[in-house]
This record gives structure tokens, sequence and C-alpha cells, in this order.
């Protein structure tokens, strides 16, 4: 549905500016900028649009980036003394969107690439520390810097700790983003049974909390036991079914590079015990901030839930 939208915008974006050259630029000006304006604004939020949604989003910043360097470059050098010649000041609303669009986009891209990327959680599986529909802001500078794109780190800074909230690329399809909390380090002898984990032969403590009421994933309240975790030098909440029977039973030692993962809503997680360990390469930075919060089940914004840290 949303890829039919964004190729008609495209479309009617293409045919408004083919109109245009052919009748409106020469005998209505003034509605012909306007409509320039407008058209090129949609054909480039389509574009941006559309590569993001069929590759990432890293693909489309970089891809529209290089064509506004490229439409810049062409008014510089080619454009812009054809018009000091013919003695034509002005210049068309497209070329101006994409001089604006330039540094703008540059910078966006250096500062996601590099420093802090945006990101929103789908899914419940990190409840209650984070719930569906917070946006979080990811520190990519705790991991080390990476290429953007190829994802190769050029400058080790840190590496993932006992505890983050950490967001990487799902290993089984790395064009899916995954957020959850890092259990395992490389070596460690994870054991997860009757619902306990166990990290090197230590039982993790957790202290009752009591009952917690919980939303699913069908939008029905549920009622959960709460427990708070140490995780030997973090303290975090979890919450745990005592009724369903236990799916992720685990007991395994983590391979060299690799680590465990695993969500705070135990019994509703998709992670480390059901399809395995992330390797370090795939990890993109730790998870500091909740900058946003949106309630998909009751539509509204989770005021309180703003500016907590993770």
């Amino acid at each position: 549905m949303l890829m039919s939208i964004l190729f008609l915008s495209f479309i009617f974006s293409a045919l408004t500016t083919i109109s245009d050259y052919c009748y409106l630029r020469a005998n209505h000006p003034k509605i012909s900028n306007a409509i320039r304006a407008t058209s090129s604004q949609i054909l480039v939020i389509s574009i941006v649009l559309i590569i993001a949604n069929i590759i990432n989003v890293d693909w489309a910043i970089l891809s529209v980036t290089i064509f506004a360097i490229i439409v810049k470059s062409l008014d510089e050098f080619y454009f812009k003394p054809k018009r000091q010649k013919s003695g034509d000041s002005e210049v068309d609303p497209f070329i101006d969107i994409a001089q604006d669009l330039c540094w703008f986009l540059i910078i966006l891209m250096l500062v996601r690439a590099f420093i802090i990327q945006p990101y929103r959680v789908p899914s419940g599986s990190l409840e209650p520390t984070v719930d569906t529909g917070d946006f979080i802001m990811v520190n990519q500078f705790a991991y080390g810097l990476k290429v953007p794109i190829l994802h190769y780190e050029f400058l080790p800074i840190g590496k993932p700790k006992r505890g983050d909230i950490a967001l990487f690329y799902y290993p089984k399809n790395p064009k899916q983003i995954y957020v959850k909390r890092i259990i395992g380090l490389p070596g460690d002898h994870i054991v997860y049974q009757n619902k306990t984990l166990m990290i090197n032969g230590e039982i993790i403590n957790k202290k009752d909390q009591g009952w917690y009421q919980n939303i699913n994933q069908l939008g029905f309240n549920e009622n959960v036991k709460l427990y708070e975790e140490e995780l030997l030098t973090t303290k975090h909440d979890i919450i745990i079914k005592p009724f369903t029977p236990d799916y992720g039973q685990t007991n395994l030692v983590v391979p060299k590079g690799q680590y465990f993962v695993m969500g705070d809503n135990r019994d509703d997680s998709n992670d480390s015990r059901f399809w395995g360990t992330v390797p370090e390469s795939a990890f993109i930075g730790k998870a500091f901030l909740v900058w946003m919060s949106w309630d998909p089940h009751h539509w509204n914004v989770r005021w309180n839930r703003i500016g907590l840290q993770l």
C-alpha cells in the first residue's frame, strides 16, 4: 500500500513537471514556480521514501545527498554561468531545493552514521523497560565508529557490555533491526531453564516485585510477574508469565566474537534463545534515552516516558 502511494506520488510529480515545461512556464510563470516547487518537494520525498522502503534509510539519505550534490554542482558550473550571461537572476525551484537539501542531508548523514541514530521500538520484547511505540536514541560511539552502509569499523572505541540495551542487525536477516539486552559476552556459559538465568554457573538473582499488568501483542491486558533482576553489575526489571511453558530453554557457551541477547519480556521475546548469538560486527549502538513515546493501543503520547534514561 505504501509503495503504491509513493509510486503514484512520484508519477504525479513527474507528469506535473512535464506539463509545466510544455505549457505553464511560458504562459503562467507564477503558477509555474509554485507548481515546480511543490512537485520538486514531492519528488524528493517520494524518492527518499521509496529507497528507504526497498533498501534502508542509510541508502536513501546517501542517494539523495549524492543527487543534491550533483544538482548543486551542475548549477554552479553550468546553469549559473548561463544565467549570468543572459541576465536571468531567477533560479529554478528544483535547484533551490537541492541546494537546501545538500548541506542538511550531509550533516544528517554524518550525525546518523557516526553519532546518534533514532529508532522506533515496534514490539514489546523489552517491556517493562522499553515499551512498544517508544522512540529511542542510540549512541553509535559506544561500540566504535563504522563506515556507513558497509558497517566496517575503522575506529574501535568500545565494546558491547553486559546489561546494555543494544541496537543490532538481525543475524538471520540483516535488513531488519532488533533491540535487546546483552546478557552473555564471548566465552560466557549461559543457561536458561525453568525461567531462571545462570551465567558461568552463577544464578542471576531476581527479586519478586508483585504482579504487573501488561498489554500483549493482541492488545489485551494480562497479568504477569514483575521481577527486579540483578545482572551482575546491572539492575533492571523483567516480566515473566508464570503459567506459560518455558519454550526458551538454553545451555550454551557464547562463541568468540559473539554475544547472547534477550528481551526483558522473557516469555514474549524472539531472541538468542531461539535463533542464536549476535556477531560483534552486527551491533549498531547502545540505547540511552527515550525521546518520544506513542501508545499504539490508545493512540496518544505517553508524556511520562519522554526523557527516560535507559
